[in-house]
């Protein structure tokens, strides 16, 4: 999160359950503060709404992406004025975004679900899916899973990364599928989006570039690939 980059603290922060039971937190540190938040997220029953990282307007205004929630309203205006197929939303989502903070969006691939494979590590949905395309032999999508999808290749080439996005949408009605939802079958299309200034500097890198997540490559821009 930009919060955490821009050294805002996490805490004072409360975690509540389903149930309302409730758990406090006191620490300066982000990196303990989310070892501590997932693993109190398990003991509470898989998931916990949370409130943190308070901050002061200065902290604010150096530290969110301006816009966020109308850009948000926008996505889901241009979604529902124009509800269809991945092909038909796609050119009035590229013009949107391209005014944005985001910039460019790509179509990565269109086709099935052909495998895929999840487990619950330390807090987090880490795994694997597999997209083949359907009526040519264009070789398969893989995307790598952490909570979120972190890397996008095409056999050996990697074509979209973190901290760009990668956003699956079911391929019939544009509607977006999360890493936890994707499952054998689907007919989906992939998205790749590149990502607001804050998460390319240097600092930032730091935590979000795929050396970060443990692969074996530099970050590459999506607008370059």
């Amino acid at each position: 999160m930009t919060f955490a980059i821009e050294g805002v603290r996490p805490t004072p922060a409360v975690a509540v359950d389903y149930a309302g039971g409730a758990v406090f937190f006191d620490t300066p540190d982000t990196l303990l503060y989310e070892r501590q938040i997932r693993n109190i997220a398990m003991a509470m029953g898989g998931m916990v709404f949370t409130a943190e990282h308070p901050m002061t307007a200065e902290e604010a205004r150096r530290a969110i992406v301006p816009g966020t929630i109308s850009f948000a309203l926008q996505v889901g205006q241009t979604l529902g004025a124009n509800y269809g197929n991945a092909k038909h939303v796609e050119a009035p989502l590229k013009t949107l975004f391209e005014r944005s903070d985001y910039g460019v969006l790509k179509h990565l691939y269109s086709g099935k679900i052909v495998d895929i494979n999840r487990k619950v590590v330390g807090g987090f949905d880490v795994g694997e899916a597999i997209i083949e395309s359907v009526g040519n032999d264009r070789p398969p999508l893989t995307l790598s899973i952490k909570n979120e999808f972190l890397v996008a290749t095409i056999g050996d080439k990697v074509v979209a990364s973190v901290p760009d996005l990668i956003t699956m949408v079911d391929h019939e009605t544009s509607s977006p599928i999360n890493s936890e939802r994707v499952h054998y079958g689907q007919r989906v299309t992939v998205f790749g989006i590149g990502c607001p200034p804050h998460y390319r500097t240097a600092r930032a890198l730091q935590v979000v570039a795929p050396r970060a997540f443990g692969f074996k490559f530099d970050y590459q821009p999506i607008e370059t690939l």
